[in-house]
């Protein structure tokens, strides 16, 4: 399977290396490895380590074969974030494994957790629009790669939130807002999830896109832009956010994005 996938993945770098993209090689293994055992029942639980393995190999292989190729490309697989320290034991199952062959780390960052808002949990049961994003746990997530990670760059490569079927938020934040408080931290790039409103969680109910589509009522399928798109376009043309902006997304007393650290060290806003 392994050679498989490598024999694939080749083709696709010999047809695009001249376009000296950044490349991604796997998205979020963590979650693909669990999706494939416990909702498809692809691989029994006992053959989990032994797929992680058999990933860690193909991003390494085909790391090596970037390389020889680009000798400078940005290479990773993104991982995706998830807090009450949990990423110690996710990056043992993976990342660790490709510690070696990546030259940037890749997150993926949705969702975090205080003392005070444990509300991730609705992210992960069919309603993500009542997760609060917590930007600032953003920020200890950061933190983290950074740490472990010294000499390498970081790039948010999934970041967003929904609304449900594009009412106001309890929160009351916006997709413009959201953004900014994300794109605040220092980081080498930022992409947004998602271009358009998506079928990803089985219905259209959670919307993430800059333009939002109706899909189910528009024949048209027509796109609409949100607050977003133009607080994306000023993002990009001033690299970054002003000087002098603070996020809305005030401190919590006790972030648990990554504890024990984030509770006793909290980022001053």
């Amino acid at each position: 399977m392994v050679e498989w996938w490598l024999t694939a993945a080749k083709v696709v770098v010999d047809q695009n290396i001249h376009l000296k993209p950044i490349w991604l090689t796997f998205n979020e293994v963590f979650i693909y490895v669990l999706y494939e055992s416990y909702i498809l029942y692809d691989i029994s639980p006992d053959q989990i380590p032994m797929m992680f393995d058999r990933v860690a190999k193909c991003h390494n292989s085909i790391f090596d074969y970037i390389r020889a190729k680009q000798p400078d490309a940005l290479v990773t697989s993104n991982v995706v974030f998830l807090p009450l320290g949990a990423q110690v034991g996710m990056d043992a199952l993976f990342l660790d494994k490709i510690a070696d062959k990546i030259s940037f780390v890749g997150i993926d960052y949705y969702y975090g957790a205080s003392a005070k808002d444990l509300s991730f949990t609705d992210g992960f049961s069919g309603k993500p629009w009542a997760a609060s994003p917590d930007a600032q746990g953003l920020y200890y997530a950061l933190q983290y790669f950074s740490k472990k990670f010294p000499d390498l760059p970081l790039f948010v490569t999934e970041n967003g939130f929904s609304t449900d079927n594009n009412a106001t938020r309890p929160d009351g934040i916006t997709r413009g807002t959201n953004l900014m408080d994300n794109v605040y931290w220092n980081i080498i790039g930022y992409q947004w999830w998602s271009l358009l409103d998506n079928y990803e969680w089985g219905n259209y109910s959670p919307r993430y896109g800059l333009y939002t589509v109706d899909v189910l009522t528009d024949p048209t399928l027509a796109r609409t832009p949100t607050d977003a798109v133009a607080v994306y376009n000023e993002v990009i043309k001033a690299r970054g956010v002003p000087q002098a902006y603070k996020p809305t997304d005030g401190a919590d007393t006790c972030n648990l994005c990554n504890p024990p650290y984030s509770c006793i060290f909290p980022v001053g806003l």
